[in-house]
């Protein structure tokens, strides 16, 4: 009866060695922008304090200019508390999806995938990356951590 015990805990053990593991982050996402070499747009910053660099559009704001890395635009969107809860990086359509999801891959690990959108969370942030109606590319920070 011993061994009989062993036996299955030996193949117990073997079994949960090859079970999937889920692909845990490597490190966790990101949560600003940086502007020029002294400047940072943060998630859950109020918004009242970089007001100065930002143009109003519609119900948030965006940073001002065009080509940002390769991204054409940045919108910030805004809590009703006033806080910084998600940036909008836009692309154009030339832009490679599966290019940025790789990038991404080799800092955060493999991502998960709902409804064709790529993302990455952790216990504050979430990182999507997806495809607009139009084709042109988008990559979503957003606040998480209430």
């Amino acid at each position: 009866m011993r061994n009989y015990a062993f036996v299955i805990s030996f193949m117990l053990l073997g079994m949960l060695s090859c079970a999937p593991v889920l692909n845990k982050a490597k490190g966790d996402i990101f949560r600003y922008i940086d502007i020029g070499n002294n400047y940072r747009l943060l998630l859950g910053d109020k918004i009242e304090k970089h007001l100065a660099i930002l143009e109003p559009v519609g119900d948030g704001y965006k940073l001002p200019g065009k080509g940002y890395g390769d991204a054409n635009s940045i919108l910030i969107h805004v809590s009703r508390e006033g806080k910084i809860e998600r940036f909008e990086f836009l692309y154009d359509s030339g832009i490679s999806r599966q290019s940025k999801i790789d990038d991404y891959r080799s800092l955060f690990g493999a991502p998960q995938v709902k409804d064709g959108v790529s993302f990455w969370r952790d216990k504050m942030t979430e990182l999507q990356v997806t495809n607009l109606s139009d084709g042109s590319l988008v990559i979503y920070l957003i606040d998480i951590s209430e």
